[in-house]
């Protein structure tokens, strides 16, 4: 054993590692700096005393860590233990993380103390949590046992916020030896439980401003009364909910569900509403399970997976399809394929059932499960709702703490808890090792071009990147391109040809539309090679060269000669699999039609929603009357840059793109008007010879600041900050008094409490956002309403950002030159961001006739902003031509009278509870919308979940296709066909509710 100080440890520094159990004798104290660790086998730290006084320590073993008395004096202290955690007193006045793998038990916390625990097994505070103590603030505790309990013996009150998950059961105020004033959840506290199994309290529930959610699987019990005022959410997904005190008052608040709280005939248990609050399937206790955690890049579906498979050869993919069944009892186990994680919609989840979607949607859970921010930002104080959706970050930590690195197997391992729902039986076929060129291999097998050469093909494995393949490309001799920027660069080529994914080139034909060849592997793990119009390969090269290559025993072979269904061709068959969501296989390998690398000059342009109307000749009225020349004239004023203000002629236009900042803009005070709405128009033309070097570089931290501060200065601005304006503008927006000099140590004590609470969460840039998105609704909430504060701050917020984004300033445009790929790259965070994000397709004599009504007039001038709904987001508009898939998106145009092109309306946004009450309002809209034209559909790849088979009937997927068919009955019967009387294994809930 090693003892480190005599005494303890008083002002010392002491950082040290060792293969032995560790212990300091005594206390640290007085602003020391501790930071232990054993790596012993099972090896223990153990400080025998207290630790106080400022001090900062961080212990990490093997086994068992031991603190003896408490934790106090604005310490600060991390603990991380592969066995148990065990605090012999309190926590006040403090912060403490403790993580374990075993159990964690400590006596108290109080007196404004922030505490979180993680532990796998039971976690226990035999006392209280309390705060507000000699002014030092509401106390901060979240808790979660993975598979334990989760026990506070005493009672929650003084503000305290409160966050209790077990993936068993959580008891609260079953001390023994307590009476019942120690046993309640009182005092304006804010408290959430979510369990596996049983919730129970042994007191009441009282305070006009406490607000208390319990959500069991198992049954619900208080055993006393709710009272005085409080707001409480109580759900049982066992029907069992009690509360044998009743409910005594009219002015308490009290939501059930499914049932109303028992016994009966309590004086307001008649008017206790009852609806689904909750996301009842994520509640359920699972059986444990290590195994990989997907979760997709919007952090809106997350799950761990038994099975996962990384192919590396096209047997081993065929081979993972197949499983481990056989000929006469083949595997039934769903399948599905993973690449980036990129999809937003229930089409990337193996799942059969809407309940097995739910219990993985972080989206639906986080919905509910939100954090109260009064003890961070100011203005709070009369805010009630759950203003907060941080279900990511909380996601996040446990993710950190639940995965470990299998070195035999080389695999991060992940073990399910409460927070981190376990799937059924599935089977995840990881793409991403399947990323290999396939072209030194492609002369042998491929049908010789015709004469002058035709198209450029080249056939690569679908696994790749988008970002990938673009350098993949550029490496060939000659360089070679994409001829579109469709897909995000993370997405897979599989992922985003699946899901039509595109770019605004309206001259070029869609990515899913250059697909000339598929190699899919099917149900069974049939192999299937599809090509249609276009003669790609040779059927007798197949078999002699890619087959022994491969190594495979045989391939079916589909081209343009295929005639298996009445009226459908081979390349009905290509147009069905290249755009078919993965619900046909897994795709192997592409052949695209590519060219020669190019260059592109680029031109932003901004100008505003009005200024761009008055160009293109059309009112806001016009739009809103469905007038089509008014329609048609928007789109030429956005294809043409001696109009728009790019300067790039229609003619050699190739491009178009609107962003537009769905906030008004007060101008007044600058000489402008009161309501702008900016926009920035994206147009580009080729040049003439491949740029040698770019001509602007990416904008940088500096330019961001520098535009920000200008969109954010307004003139006649009183507010500084030592002399900053800008600075002055946030403090402002943050209810934070701006005169540091006579309001120093409230103010520096508010900043210091946002900004750790910000920089402690495992995404700062998410949890900011997060923080604005609150105090907007609560500034908003303030009466008198600040005048340059809520939404017309991130008015001013958004339109900073777009013009350091673009490059631009007021009426300044942007110009960039560079290789193609190189322009409009914009790099998101790989590890994703929580958000919201639909696409609308529509025609272009409709098109601008929606954008107006539906997005700007109703779901932002109306239901964002009248409704008090800030949605840190913006529209995208751009053009496509016509898909000659079967079902992607962009139908629209064929018929029009001026321009042969679809609208692509995309809405994004950061989650928030409001932006999602507004995400979930533009996709009612859309699927209610009712042009004189056909219906519009919605982006495969982004939120569609509304969609419904019946809806899909109405819209251009509906209408005959060829002969008796419409385009969906011609998809459906390919697919069939290409199950070939194999087990339905990449059947889904997605392909369920759209009747595919």
């Amino acid at each position: 054993m090693i003892i480190i100080g005599n005494k303890g440890i008083n002002s010392g520094d002491v950082q040290e590692v060792h293969d032995d159990d560790i212990t300091i004798d005594g206390d640290v104290d007085n602003h020391s700096l501790v930071v232990l660790e054993s790596t012993k086998l099972n090896g223990s730290i153990t400080i025998t005393g207290k630790i106080d006084g400022h001090s900062n320590v961080t212990l990490k073993a093997t086994g068992d860590i031991l603190i003896g008395t408490t934790i106090d004096g604005n310490s600060q202290v991390e603990v991380r233990a592969g066995g148990n955690v065990s605090l012999g007193g309190f926590v006040h006045k403090a912060s403490a993380d403790f993580g374990a793998h075993g159990t964690i038990a400590l006596a108290e916390i109080d007196d404004g103390a922030t505490v979180r625990l993680t532990a796998d097994g039971d976690i226990t505070v035999a006392g209280k949590i309390d705060g507000n103590e000699f002014d030092h603030g509401p106390s901060r505790v979240e808790a979660v046992s993975n598979r334990g309990s989760v026990t506070v013996g005493g009672k929650i009150d003084g503000e305290s916020k409160v966050y209790l998950t077990a993936g068993l059961d959580v008891s609260i105020g079953h001390g023994a030896q307590l009476g019942e004033d120690d046993r309640k959840i009182d005092g304006d506290s804010f408290v959430t439980a979510i369990a596996g199994r049983n919730i129970s309290l042994g007191g009441k529930i009282s305070g006009s401003h406490t607000n208390v959610d319990f959500a069991a699987a198992g049954a619900v019990l208080i055993d006393k009364t709710i009272e005085g005022g409080a707001t409480v959410r109580l759900l049982s997904g066992a029907s069992a909910i009690t509360v044998t005190g009743g409910i005594p008052d009219t002015s308490t608040q009290v939501t059930s569900w499914p049932v109303k709280p028992s016994p009966t005939g309590v004086n307001t248990n008649a008017g206790v509403p009852s609806h689904p609050w909750a996301a009842t399937a994520s509640l359920a206790s699972t059986t444990p399970r290590a195994g990989y955690w997907w979760e997709n890049w919007p952090q809106t579906f997350g799950y761990v997976a038994p099975f996962r498979v990384v192919p590396r050869s096209l047997a081993e993919l065929a081979a993972a399809v197949v499983g481990s069944g056989n000929v006469d009892r083949p595997d039934l186990t769903p399948v599905k394929a993973i690449g980036g994680g990129w999809s937003f919609t229930d089409a990337a989840l193996p799942f059969r059932a809407q309940a097995e979607v739910d219990g993985a949607s972080i989206l639906k859970s986080g919905a509910w499960r939100q954090e109260d921010m009064r003890h961070v930002l100011e203005g709070m104080n009369d805010l009630h709702a759950r203003p907060m959706d941080l279900l990511p970050e909380a996601l996040d930590r446990n993710l950190a703490f639940s995965t470990m690195y299998d070195q035999t197997t080389l695999r991060q391992i992940t073990r399910s808890g409460a927070q981190l729902p376990a799937s059924s039986a599935v089977r995840l076929i990881d793409t991403r090792s399947l990323a290999s060129s396939l072209q030194d291999d492609f002369d042998r097998i491929r049908v010789p071009p015709p004469p002058g050469g035709g198209e450029i093909l080249f056939h690569v494995e679908a696994g790749i990147t988008i970002a990938d393949l673009q350098q993949l490309l550029d490496h060939q001799k000659p360089r070679l391109a994409l001829f579109t920027s469709g897909g995000s660069p993370g997405a897979t080529l599989a992922g985003a040809i699946s899901t039509a994914t595109h770019g605004g080139e309206f001259r070029s034909l869609l990515l899913a539309d250059c697909v000339r060849a598929v190699h899919l592997v099917g149900p069974g793990g049939e192999h299937w090679w599809i090509e249609g119009g276009t003669p790609v390969a040779i059927q007798a090269n197949l078999q002699s060269h890619y087959f022994k290559k491969y190594k495979i025993n045989g391939i079916q072979f589909i081209d343009s000669g295929w005639s298996s269904i009445s009226g459908l061709t081979g390349q009905d068959v290509l147009d069905a699999v290249a755009v078919s969501m993965g619900t046909m296989g897994v795709i192997y390998s592409v052949v695209l039609a590519v060219r020669e690398q190019f260059g592109l000059r680029q031109v932003v342009r901004p100008t505003s929603w009005q200024d761009l109307l008055t160009a293109a000749k059309v009112s806001e009225n016009d739009l809103r009357a469905g007038d089509v020349a008014a329609n048609q004239r928007v789109l030429g004023a956005l294809m043409d840059g001696a109009v728009n203000g790019t300067g790039i002629a229609r003619a050699d236009n190739l491009y178009v793109d609107l962003a537009i900042n769905p906030f008004k803009r007060d101008l007044s005070k600058r000489g402008g008007p009161p309501d702008q709405r900016d926009c920035w128009v994206v147009n580009r033309q080729e040049t003439p010879a491949l740029p040698d070097d770019a001509n602007n570089p990416a904008a940088g931290m500096g330019d961001y600041m520098s535009a920000l501060s200008r969109a954010l200065v307004l003139p006649g601005a009183v507010d500084t900050v030592q002399d900053s304006k800008f600075a002055g503008r946030i403090f402002d927006f943050l209810s934070w008094g701006t005169d540091i000099v006579s309001n120093g140590i409230q103010d520096l004590g508010q900043v210091g409490r946002l900004g750790g609470f910000v920089t402690g969460l495992s995404d700062v840039s998410a949890g900011a956002l997060a923080a604005a998105s609150v105090q907007a609704v609560a500034n908003v909430v303030n009466v008198p309403p600040p005048t340059d504060r809520g939404q017309a701050f991130f008015a001013d917020l958004l339109t900073g950002f777009f013009h350091a984004m673009e490059g631009t300033a007021v009426e300044r445009n942007s110009d960039l030159t560079a290789v193609s790929y190189k322009v409009g790259a914009i790099g998101w965070p790989e590890g994703g961001l929580p958000g919201r994000g639909l696409e609308v397709a529509l025609d272009p004599d409709n098109a601008f006739s929606f954008l107006q009504t539906e997005l700007l007039d109703n779901a932002f001038d109306t239901f964002m902003a009248v409704q008090n709904k800030p949605t840190l987001g913006y529209i995208s508009v751009r053009v496509c031509p016509p898909t000659r898939t079967l079902i992607g998106m962009q139908q629209y145009g064929r018929n029009s009278r001026m321009a042969q092109n679809s609208v692509m309306i995309e809405v994004v946004a950061f989650r928030s509870p409001e932006a999602n009450d507004v995400m979930d309002f533009i996709q009612d809209r859309a699927l209610a919308w009712s042009p004189a034209g056909p219906k519009p559909l919605l982006h495969w790849g982004l939120e569609n979940d509304k969609l419904s088979s019946a809806f899909l009937a109405t819209t251009p997927l509906g209408q005959p296709y060829k002969g008796a068919l419409t385009r969906l009955e011609a998809f459906r019967q390919i697919r069939d066909f290409l199950k070939n009387k194999q087990a339905p294994v990449f059947d889904n809930n997605f392909t369920a509710r759209l009747g595919l």
